[in-house]
Formats: C-alpha cells, structure tokens, sequence
C-alpha cells in the first residue's frame, strides 16, 4: 500500500490530541422544527436511504419501497407497481444520482436494475433491468452509483460495472485484488465518491478504498484497512458516507467513527480520526456540514450538531415530536440543500428543517412520555433552565434543557402564579391560594401572609407589582381588583375609597403602562386607574367602521407610541394617548384569527399575539402580519386567555398540549422566493384528455374543440410548503394578478381564438413572491371559426346579396313590363275608345245631335271608364287574392250576362285561403278571363256560363264552361282573340285548353304549370 505523506501524519497526531477534550466537552440541547413525512403523507415506504436535491429544487427520496419526487405539496411514487409514467425496473432503491448534462435522474435498485427519469417531465425515460440478457451487470445486486465523465458506475455486492448511457455500453472494472477466502461476498461495494480530478473512489467492505481513473477506467491506487484506521475482516456495512468538505478534504462516516481524509491529485495524504462528541469511536451514520462549518451528524444514540473550531456541541431535540428516538435515533441520512433546509433520512420517513434553530421550544410531555400535562393555563418562568406550568390537573416543573416534567401537586386546576418582592411564590388554584416552597412544598397563603386569609379561597388570574409595597390583585370570580399593601399588611378593594366605581367586577387582565396607571380589562369595558390620585375612569369603546361595541378585553400593551388592546372576537384595537380607537387589525387584514389573547411587543416595532388559532407577528409600522401554527413548531394552533408572560426577551405561552418557549429574536421572515415551474397542461376535448408534461413548455396550442384545459404548475417552499399561494394573469385581459390561493392548478375555459399569455407566481408565507413564469397559450379556432368557413360565409352572403338583387331586377322588370303591358293596353283598349268617342262626336256635329251617334259616345266613354278601373283593379296590392279577381270578374260579367238573358254562376274553392296572385299573373288571368266570357256572349248562343276556380293539388285551375253551341276546333280559324289568350298563359307560365264540340258548349281551363 502507498505511505502516507508526513503532513497527513502530523494531522493525525493533532487530531489525536484533541480527542479527549473534545469528549468531555458538555452537551446542549438544540432546539430544530423538523417537518415529517411518512407513509402517512403519502411516502412510498418508511425506511428512506437517500435524499437529493435536483437542478429545478425538487427533492428525491429514494427508500426500500421506490423513489419519491416531493415538491413541498405532494409526493409523486416512482417503483415496480406504479403508473406507467412512473415505472421503474425494481422497488427496492439504493443509490440515485443526477446527470445535469441529459436532465436524468439515475437510480439503482436491488436486483432491478437501473432507471433514468425525465427531470423535465417526470417520466421514466430509461430502462435498463438486470434481468435483460443484454444487460451486462457484473453481479445483479446493484447497491452504490456515482457519475464521472458522462459514465455511470455501478456499485454492485460483487464488482463495479461502468454503463454508458449514450452507447448503451457495459464495462466491467476488473479490482486488482484477490478476493478474500474466508468470505463468499466478493468485492462489496456501498459507497462510491467522484472526486474534483476526475477519479472515482471505490470503498469495498473486506479491503479498503481503491481509486480508478474515471476517463479511462484504468487502476490508479489502493489502501486497505489499517490505512484508512478501520479494523480488518468483514464487515457488511462499513462506510455510509463521504462528505467533501473542502478541497483535497473530506469526512468519511464508518461503522468505527467518522475519518478526516486528506488528498491531492496524487493520492491519500493522511487520515486521522475525527474524534466528534457524543459518537465515541463507534458507528456514524449520516454526517453533513453546514454554511457555518458545523457538522451534523447522527449515530444509535442520537444526532448531534458539533463546531470542530468553536468547540460548540449540541444534541438536537426535534420540538415536533415526543418520540424522539423513532425519528433522530435511527437517522441514515443528512443533507444540507441549496437553501440551506436540513433534511434527514431515516427509518421513519424523511424530515426537513428550514431553520436549524428553531424560534420555538414545545413542552407536552416527559422524555419518557410518563409525565403529560394537560391544558396549560400559565407559565411562570422560574430561572433560565426552570418553568412552573400552571395546568388543568396540577403544577408542574419543567426542565427546559433536559426536557423533564415532574408534576409536584394535583388533585386540580391551578390558574396562576407570581413572585413575592420577598422571594416567595405565590399560586393560585381554582379554590386556594398557596405560598410555594421549591421544590415541592405547599403552605396556606394565611400562615404566611395573614392579611390574605379573605383572599385564602379566591381564584386569582393576575398581579401587578407597583411602587415598593403595593400589588394589585385580579379576582376571577368577579369580584374586581385587591389592593394588597404588604409592608402595612393591609387588603382592601381599590373603589372602596374612590368616587368612581369600576362598572364590572369582572377582571380579565391588569397591565401597568409606562405612566404606572393600572389598567383593569373587563368583558363589556376597562378601566384606568391612577394609584397616586386613586381615581378611576371607565371606558367603553364601539368599532368606528360598524358601530358596535367592542368587547371581552383580555390584554394590552404600548409599543411605537400607541396602546394595543385585545378584543375577542374582533381583533387588535390601536387606540392613541386619549384611548380612541386608530384603527382595528381584524383577520381581514392577515391575523391568523380575531379570537386574540395576549399581546407582546417586540422592539418597539412588532407584536407578537397569541390566539386561539395561532400565533401572528405584526409589524406595527405597516402592519404587514405573518403567522405561525403547529406545524412550525407551537405546542398546538390554540392559547389560553391567561397563558402568556414575557421575560429577558422570551414569551411564555401555552394553552392544550402543553406550552412553548418562543424567542421572539429569532422570528425572522422566510425571505427565499418559492420557485414556481409550469408542469403540465391537460386538454380535454369529446375525444378524450390529452396531459403535455414539461418544465420547458413555452407554447402549447389548445384544440379547436376544446371542453377545458387546466394548467398546473408547482411552487417550491420547503420552509412552509401547505401555505404556499399563486397569483396569475393572463397578460392580454388584465393588468392585475388574481389570487388562486392554495390551487396549484387553473382551469382555463374557451377564450376567442388567438395567443394569450399566462403568467404565474408563487408566493411564500410571509408574502415573499418569486419571479413569474409564462406559458403561450395558443387556441385554435373552432371549425366554424377558420379563415376558410368565414370565406364560404362571405362568399354565401355575397351570392345570397346577388340572388336578392337579381330578384329585385327581376321585380323591377316584371313591373316594368307589367307598367309597359297597362300602358300598352291602355293606349290600345282607351285609345282606341277616345279615339272612337272623337269620330262619333264630329259625325253627331255634323248630323246635327244625332241621337245614334250620342249612344255610340256613351258606350265608348262606359269602356274607357272600365278599362281605366281594370288598371288600377290591377295595381291595388290589397286585391291580389282569388277572391278579388273572382269579384271583379263577377262585377264585370253579371250585368253583361244579365243583359243577355245568361245565368253566370260562379264557386271559388276553400284551398285558395291566403293565396296571393302576382300582378302580371292578376291581370293576366283577369284579361283570359274577360276575353273568354265575352267570347261566350258573342258567339255561343248559350243560357249559362260558369266559372270555377280551385286550387285541388296545390296549382291553380280555373275553368270556363258554357252550355252554348260549341264550335269545332278543326275547322275554324284562330283569331286575335285565341292568339292573346295563348300569348298571355305562357307570360304567366299557365297551361291553356279549349275543349268544344259541335251542340256540346265550351269548356276554357287554365293550369298553373
């Protein structure tokens, strides 16, 4: 084996020097808020082996069950049985490593083989089972995996194997050891480290540390045991841990201690034992360093924090749990995150601490959980190591540094206690005042104090000390305020002397302020009191914005210049130096809940406010408000009235489940922004539900025929991960961010479509926001909304607008003909009559007013009148029916008919309701019809004509029948008269036919084709 350098050995030396100093160093106790999660909260398997940290925040939990992606919020599975996205090769996970270069998570398990997820997208991107022929694993259980030069070097029970993801190629390292005869493991691989040249560190159980080159796999040095200070022989878990703690140095945690290596690009240096309080030389299971070069480490004892410089040494008490050992004794992991958060790995589950020190040291139960107090009604502070616990069933002492409780009276309720100028303590139960004796005497408060005996059975629930001789006194059974003057030994009612009476007897609560008045809190009013003049003055008090009284006063404080006054139910009232009311701090404005308790002020710049739901510190200057809960380390969400005292700094306070020491100094906001990631966008349509995952999603193109989309997006904050909350805007509706609060997700319904941009933040507890993420959010359009649909619209409106115009020309043309067509009839039919009205009326002249001729003049005037009333029949729009045509045909032929001894009978049919005839038709069919029955008073020698029009089929049909002499069609010739007739039926597309025989009559019909 290679000799050490002299420097590594005078480290050795020093190291050994230290050692037994270091052991006999005393142990604190540290305080941390660890934060659990198990298999309660969704974890794969209670044993966890490993925690790491990805690129994104998102921390990995690899346990005997599967790997755990935890965002703060919820735990994603990876194992056998999982999903199919989440799909390993094996369960039981013993290594994991990130490849930033390809955004994969690599992770090993026993006899399963190896897998690589997606970073991006969550997703099981790589598969490589040990029981695949193809893959060449030198032994398949596969227990260490680091990464060096792109290549990932697998650990197994018997051999290391090198897998190149890119070529999918196996190597196998040859060892240039000779395995060991006295044991059947071979070459036991747990523990690998990659150093800063490029080497890779291989620690086998039965010889020692070998170090390969990690470019081109070659054997570079071996040291066996002794050199590493480890006992020779077998041992199946040897290493758990190497940590880097500087450059060319580093701690390896052993099964006999923790061993400091220094190295170069050489080789090893030196190793000494690091000789760390509490662990003894023997088994270290899981060490880290933080930013301030403490070592954290844990062993079966416990974990312990450790300072090799400032020689400060603690033991870490988890204020979460009274279990301690079930948690912090079996811890396998730690590590330190980029945030600086302590996460331990153990076989409980895993546990994070966003703060090493916790502001807030719970006390419920005794260590070995025989002493448990119930609900906690006051704390006396006794020395810095010392509380008395005033409780529902008795007193207690506790031991704030060892966490012992010891109960040292019970049998009932104590409400109260305080000190005496003298020394003595003062306690009060629900029915006895008692003088106590530490450590565990009880003496009547009259054998002490015989000016007390009518004071022997009262309830008590607050003292003020005042001057050098005086204490007031608060009853609890409504009997008001007690002045006791021990030095006269004198007790008395503070209004026995004063005009003014207090207006309740009830005391909640006396305060002494800065001016040294007393102020007496009561349910519907307070008083103050002035002990020099010993005037009282009463006051009631009504909320500004409401108008209704404020009441159940339970404490007040002055800070920046104003008084601070608790009101039940409706929350912190500022009242300035007069006692009006400023303003009123409701849980609108942010408080954990208006239920207030007690008020404490911080510095002159903040309150601390108990409640019961919670605790909230408010900045008095913007009255921005932050709260705390169980979860951060409070004996439980809920005070009680009178549990709160504050001394040197800390507030004491309790209520059920015990009580909390909080130092009010170390209440600092979180002042790390959440990250906030895009991961997914689901789509759901009628076709089914399509789910895009990524962190790199910039644009992503919603369906036409989209039902809803939800976007989902994770905000990272370990610190205080179920009161993380999200605001988002969609850029190109709304300038402001809207609030989703505790949704991590937001379901977007059909915008018009078009590119939209959804901006997202996450925002930690105490308001802190990270920077945005946006997404492009494209929505296609609908069918009915593409570029080619709104064309074929256009083009139909067109068409349709051209179809009506050339309807209207149309129209305009029929008019214009049928304009023409009146005109024409007109110049013929009233021409002609005038012109015949003139001939006659010159030869009635010249013969002399012949009486013949005067007859020929009226006739000729008579048709002129018809043919005028004939043109405007035609273009009444109010006469376009059947029924008037059949009217005006009937005004026209009886009197006709009349005249030439013809009977005209006329039926028009019950079909023909609303049917409207056109103009041309109108005037058209008027005309056949004129021109027919005229046509059967000239010529047919008839006694009857008929006229019947029907509409049977949904055509119209009109007949013309007479009882005349008929005609036969063959032999006679066709006139004007027929030619009209036929001309006018197709100008109206009618059919025309004439049916007549010889003594039969005629018969015209007319069929609307």
């Amino acid at each position: 084996m290679k000799r050490l350098l002299t420097s590594g050995g005078i480290r050795i030396l020093f190291s050994c020097c230290l050692s037994f100093i270091i052991n006999q160093l005393p142990a604190q106790v540290q305080s941390v808020n660890f934060r659990h999660y198990s298999l309660a909260e969704g974890l794969s398997a209670y044993k966890v082996v490993k925690v790491l940290q990805d690129r994104f925040g998102f921390m990995w939990v690899a346990t005997q069950d599967g790997l755990n992606r935890f965002d703060g919020k919820g735990i994603t599975i990876y194992n056998k049985i999982a999903p199919e996205k989440h799909l390993l090769s094996g369960s039981d996970i013993t290594d994991m490593v990130e490849d930033t270069s390809r955004n994969i998570l690599w992770a090993i398990s026993s006899y399963g083989g190896l897998d690589g997820i997606d970073l991006t997208t969550g997703h099981v991107k790589h598969t490589v089972p040990v029981s695949d022929p193809a893959s060449r694993f030198v032994h398949p259980w596969l227990k260490s995996l680091v990464l060096c030069k792109g290549e990932l070097w697998i650990g197994t029970s018997d051999g290391i194997t090198v897998y190149n993801p890119d070529r999918r190629q196996f190597t196998t390292i040859r060892i240039p050891l000779e395995k060991a005869k006295n044991t059947n493991y071979g070459f036991d691989i747990h523990l690998q480290y990659t150093d800063e040249f490029d080497r890779v560190w291989v620690f086998i159980a039965s010889y020692g540390l070998v170090i390969f080159s990690g470019t081109n796999h070659s054997f570079i040095v071996a040291y066996d045991l002794p050199t590493l200070h480890l006992p020779a022989g077998f041992k199946y878990k040897r290493y758990y841990t190497f940590r880097r703690i500087a450059s060319g140095e580093g701690l390896l945690a052993t099964h006999a201690g923790v061993k400091r290596i220094v190295y170069n690009s050489s080789g090893l240096m030196g190793v000494s034992d690091e000789t760390l309080p509490g662990t003894h030389n023997d088994e270290v299971a899981a060490l880290d360093m933080d930013r301030e070069g403490n070592l954290w480490y844990a062993t079966a004892a416990g974990m312990f924090r450790y300072h090799p410089g400032k020689k400060d040494y603690a033991m870490i008490r988890d204020v979460n749990k009274t279990d301690q050992k079930k948690w912090l004794n079996s811890v396998n992991f730690i590590l330190f995150d980029r945030n600086h958060f302590l996460w331990l790995g153990t076989l409980q589950g895993f546990a994070l601490a966003a703060h090493t020190r916790s502001p807030f040291l719970n006390f419920y139960q005794s260590p070995d959980l025989s002493v448990k107090m119930n609900r906690v009604w006051f704390i006396f502070p006794f020395n810095d190591s010392a509380e008395y616990v005033c409780a529902d069933d008795g007193l207690y002492r506790v031991n704030n540094v060892s966490s012992d409780i010891k109960q040292l009276k019970g049998g009932g309720l104590f409400a109260y206690m305080f000190r005496h100028s003298d020394g003595n303590l003062i306690a009060g139960s629900e029915d006895r005042l008692f003088v106590f004796h530490p450590p565990d005497r009880f003496t009547g408060i009259e054998k002490v104090y015989p000016e007390l005996f009518d004071l022997k059975d009262e309830a008590i629930n607050s003292a003020v000390h005042w001057g050098d001789s005086v204490f007031f006194i608060g009853s609890e059974a409504g009997k008001g305020v007690y002045k006791w003057n021990y030095k006269r030994k004198t007790l008395s009612k503070i209004d026995d002397r004063t005009d003014t009476l207090l207006e309740s007897g009830i005391v909640n609560a006396l305060y002494k302020d800065q001016g040294g008045k007393l102020w007496i809190l009561s349910d519907n009013s307070f008083a103050v009191f002035d002990p020099v003049s010993e005037r009282i003055k009463n006051f009631e008090l009504v909320n500004p914005v409401t108008g209704r009284p404020l009441n159940l006063f339970f404490d007040v404080c002055e800070a920046g210049g104003s008084y601070w006054l608790a009101s039940y139910g409706e929350g912190i009232v500022q009242l300035d130096k007069n006692y009006r009311v400023k303003k009123i701090i409701s849980k609108n404005d942010g408080l954990a809940n208006a239920g207030i308790y007690k008020i404490f002020p911080v510095d002159n710049s903040f309150l601390l406010v108990t409640s019961n739901y919670g605790l909230s510190k408010i900045n008095i200057q913007n009255f921005s408000v932050s709260n705390y809960f169980q979860s951060d380390g409070l004996h439980s969400n809920a005070f009680e009235e009178h549990s709160g005292i504050m001394k040197n700094g800390k507030i004491y306070a309790g209520g059920p489940e015990g009580f909390t020491i909080i130092d009010a100094d170390q209440i600092t906001p979180n002042t790390i922004a959440p990250k906030v990631y895009i991961t997914g966008v689901t789509t759901e349509t009628k076709e089914g539900i399509t789910d895009t995952s990524g962190f790199f999603l910039e644009t992503i193109r919603l369906p036409g025929n989209l039902l809803q989309a939800r976007v989902h997006f994770s905000g990272i904050n370990y610190s205080n991960p179920e009161r993380t909350t999200f605001v988002y805007r969609i850029k190109e509706q709304h300038d402001e961010w809207l609030q989703l609060g505790y949704q991590n997700s937001l379901q977007l319904t059909r915008l018009p479509p078009g590119n939209y941009t959804l901006q997202v933040k996450a925002l930690n507890e105490d308001g802190l926001a990270g920077t945005e993420k946006e997404i492009r959010l494209i929505f296609m359009p609908r069918w009915y909304q593409t570029w080619w649909f709104r064309a074929m619209v256009i083009l139909l409106l067109a068409s349709i607008i051209f179809a009506m115009f050339r309807l209207r020309i149309n129209r305009l043309q029929k008019e214009k003909e049928i304009r023409s067509h009146l005109a024409h009839d007109l110049h013929d039919d009233l021409g002609s009559t005038l012109n015949s009205v003139k001939v006659y009326t010159s030869l009635a002249i010249m013969e002399g007013g012949s009486n013949h001729r005067l007859e020929k003049i009226n006739q000729a005037v008579q048709e002129a009148i018809t043919g005028v009333k004939d043109v405007i029949w035609v273009l009444d729009d109010k006469k376009d029916t059947p029924e008037h045509l059949l009217t005006r045909i009937s005004q026209f032929a009886a009197p006709l008919c009349v005249a030439n001894d013809i009977a005209f009978l006329h039926q028009l049919g019950e079909s023909l309701n609303n049917y409207k005839l056109g103009k041309e038709e109108k005037r058209n069919l008027y005309m056949i019809i004129k021109e027919t029955i005229n046509n059967s008073v000239k010529y047919a020698n008839c006694k009857t004509i008929r006229l019947n029009i029907n509409r049977p089929a949904g055509k119209l049909i009109i007949k013309i029948t007479d009882d005349g002499i008929g005609f036969d069609k063959e032999n006679i010739t066709s006139g004007d008269g027929l030619k009209n007739m036929l001309s006018r039926c197709r100008e109206i597309d009618y059919r025309a036919e004439i049916i007549s025989l010889p003594g039969k009559g005629t018969v015209v019909e007319l069929d609307q084709n």
